[in-house]
């Protein structure tokens, strides 16, 4: 893509299922250098491994955390790294999977994640954060998880948001900084889940994050239909505007694919603009 055109397209997939029954989810990206210091630059790509899994795991069971690789320009995939394997976590609930949302301040990379702590109902879910140097997303010894208290390279992650009942985030969310202040945007907790987005904020990526604040509902096609994943992008905003994509499927699973097949434009993402201010 280059000025807004299509060039070319790429060879797919270019993240290969690593095995049978498991498959890779593709979710944050950033351009950084190869290594710490190095002048080339190339692209990491956060995946997220799930494994097939019975109800209530219907979108697989949370197994871990891949970087890819790819060279610049020609985008050519080079490796793929598992950062955090989460398979000797025996409940799958409190699994986490990082790569939702990145935030860079100061040097740092801001890898934000969640667990599946509710999977019939994810809003409820707690939201963690890691943090690596930039140019080390690949590296599995340079990633760094808020322990409750400080920065450590081995140690069980722990929450910064979410109460699993009335505070919490959607399996995927975002965070971005403006003015020196973390907003995170996700789907409401509880029933609203489907169709309510809720905000957060923090002065640090550890928090304490406060909210949540300023639910808005976006719109959605009549029949069944429910909003998930908001995503900021403030390479778009303006004029002190935030514009958030979110996307939009059905309530039924059973069948959900070849409903989707019929009206292909129902699984487009749609885009609001939020104004952000001071908390009231």
């Amino acid at each position: 893509m280059r000025g807004g055109r299509l060039e070319r397209t790429l060879p797919a997939p270019l993240f290969p299922d690593p095995a049978p029954n498991r498959w890779r989810w593709p979710v944050a990206a950033r351009v950084e250098p190869r290594s710490p210091g190095s002048a080339e630059q190339v692209v990491r790509v956060l995946l997220w491994v799930r494994t097939a899994g019975r109800s209530p795991w219907i979108y697989g069971v949370p197994t871990a955390t891949e970087v890819a690789t790819l060279s610049l320009p020609d985008l050519r995939p080079e490796s793929v790294v598992t950062v955090l394997d989460q398979q000797r976590v025996a409940d799958p609930s409190r699994r986490v999977l990082f790569g939702t949302t990145l935030v860079e301040e100061d040097g740092w990379t801001y890898v934000f994640g969640g667990d599946d702590g509710r999977p019939a109902s994810r809003p409820a879910s707690h939201a963690h954060v890691a943090r690596v140097p930039e140019g080390g997303l690949a590296d599995p010894a340079a990633w760094e998880y808020w322990n409750g208290s400080a920065w450590q390279t081995r140690t069980r992650p722990r929450p910064v948001l979410g109460d699993g009942r009335r505070t919490g985030v959607g399996s995927a969310f975002s965070v971005v900084r403006t003015d020196g202040t973390y907003v995170l945007f996700t789907m409401a907790a509880g029933a609203e889940g489907l169709t309510t987005v809720a905000a957060y904020w923090a002065c640090s990526p550890t928090g304490p994050w406060h909210g949540p604040t300023e639910e808005f509902r976006p719109a959605l096609p009549q029949g069944g239909t429910a909003a998930y994943n908001p995503q900021a992008h403030p390479e778009l905003s303006d004029g002190g505007r935030l514009v958030l994509s979110y996307d939009v499927n059905w309530l039924e699973t059973a069948g959900a694919a070849v409903m989707l097949s019929r009206n292909v434009s129902l699984y487009r993402p749609r885009f609001v603009t939020v104004r952000l201010g001071p908390p009231r």
